[in-house]
């Protein structure tokens, strides 16, 4: 009798084993099939960043041509943005200019009444009408530079935009499409765990004379 009863838990044991085995492999290949996949070399090296580490965020990627008007450099603090920095160039074979402005008083001995914060604007003029890249954007305890590329014959036209501000800083590039006759923005830089910054001296706020 003990022989039989043993035999049969035995029996069961083996049966609850199998089924549980099959249970946990199905959930097992469920599990891999609904695991999304490794990224390949081709994604894992893009650079994705949370928004708040992009300083033109709010601004436009893709900057078409504008009747210019007053308000483009009216100031949010002061009467009128100051001129900051202006280049000359050709663009599309008629004359253009690159102009930095800043949300700024200018003092009796010439220098700008620089604060802790300034809004910074940043266009293409070429006759009436401008490619506004940067639109009064503040900046806390820093400024906005640019370098103007060109090549090709002034075909080829790059703006690089570096702004720095506290401890972090941007570099972006607006290149001019000759078909569509826009300026397109991409991305460049930015260091993302960066909370201390060190840089050598600038001009502000020092006007610089161009």
């Amino acid at each position: 009798m003990k022989r039989i009863i043993l035999l049969v838990l035995v029996t069961m044991f083996l049966f609850v084993g199998c089924t549980n085995t099959a249970v946990l492999s199905a959930n097992t290949s469920s599990a891999k099939a609904t695991t999304p996949p490794k990224q390949t070399s081709a994604t894992s090296n893009a650079v994705t960043l949370p928004e708040e580490h992009y300083f033109l965020k709010d601004q436009k990627d893709v900057i078409a041509k504008e009747k210019y008007s007053e308000d483009m450099t009216k100031g949010l603090e002061s009467d009128e943005m100051y001129l900051y920095y202006k280049t000359d160039f050709e663009l599309k074979n008629e004359k253009a200019t690159v102009e930095l402005y800043i949300d700024s008083e200018v003092e009796e001995d010439g220098t700008l009444f620089y604060q802790d914060s300034h809004f910074w604007s940043l266009l293409v003029r070429q006759g009436d009408y401008v490619y506004p890249l940067i639109s009064k954007k503040r900046i806390y305890i820093g400024q906005i530079k640019y370098a103007l590329l060109t090549g090709d014959n002034n075909q080829a036209i790059y703006i690089v935009v570096f702004i720095q501000e506290n401890a972090g800083m941007e570099i972006s590039e607006y290149q001019f499409d000759n078909q569509e006759e826009r300026f397109k923005r991409k991305f460049i830089y930015t260091p993302v765990n960066a909370d201390t910054g060190y840089y050598s001296k600038g001009d502000i706020p020092y006007i610089p004379k161009y």
